[in-house]
């Protein structure tokens, strides 16, 4: 089985928990399919 793949192009996500652990694979994964992040969370890992 192949893994799926979205096009966000010119979409736009808020991602609260991203600094790690899923919310920050989630704002990774987004971004890399175009999407414009706006991300939250409690540390600075990145």
């Amino acid at each position: 089985m192949g893994m799926v793949t979205f096009d966000f192009t010119n979409q736009n996500a808020l991602v609260t928990g991203a600094t790690k652990g899923l919310g920050r694979e989630i704002a990774l994964q987004l971004a890399r399919s175009g999407c414009n992040i706006a991300a939250t969370g409690q540390d600075t890992a990145w």
